[in-house]
């Protein structure tokens, strides 16, 4: 009881985190901290896992001391609550006093809110359909559409500017790599007139 008010107390402030896992050497989990929604603190889970066939596990217990395993974004298409449809987690090894070892600490964080930071980007997967975001009104249209051209310039997945013939500029960033095939790409309007200074 004790260690998980020190962890809530630890963070806090930090509700984008909501799970953490110490894993034992083995692959066996041996504590589970779970938060069921915003704002709530984080909770002991019993539920029992075996990471020991994981790949991402197996991973991360063969690192070096200090480094940090961050996995790509997971997006679930099928979540309908705007919490937890955009996940990532993060996973460095804990190392004993003889340099040894005994397991991994695995963090799982929803990045759910990002879009939502950042009003004036155009968030769109690498088949150039739209982030569909929970709880707001959907689309059929694609990026390909509204912007031509940016189909092909997503095939090389570096950042690139993006203008038409009115003079309007985007300048396009693959920002985060999926669980899906190719990267999350975010667009933002460019004011020329900085360009040009």
């Amino acid at each position: 009881l004790w260690f998980t008010q020190w962890i809530n107390q630890l963070l806090r402030s930090s509700f984008d985190i909501y799970e953490v896992l110490y894993i034992d050497k083995n692959g066996k989990k041996q504590f589970h901290l779970i938060r069921e929604s915003t704002g709530t603190p984080l909770e002991p889970s019993i539920e029992q896992a075996d990471f020991s066939k994981n790949s991402y596990y197996k991973s991360g217990i063969s690192m070096p001391f200090e480094e940090v395993l961050v996995s790509p974004i997971n997006i679930d298409r099928q979540q309908l609550d705007p919490y937890h449809f955009m996940t990532m987690s993060m996973l460095s090894p804990i190392i004993s006093f003889d340099g040894s070892t005994e397991g991994v600490v695995l963090i799982k964080l929803d990045v759910s809110a990002l879009p939502n930071l950042h009003p004036n980007t155009i968030w769109v997967h690498h088949n150039g359909h739209y982030l569909q975001i929970p709880g707001q009104v959907q689309t059929s249209l694609t990026a390909f559409n509204a912007y031509p051209g940016i189909q092909e310039q997503f095939q090389y997945k570096k950042f690139f500017l993006w203008k038409n013939k009115k003079d309007e500029q985007i300048i396009w960033v693959p920002i985060f790599l999926t669980e899906n095939k190719g990267p999350l790409w975010v667009g933002r309007l460019v004011d020329p007139s900085n360009l040009d200074t």
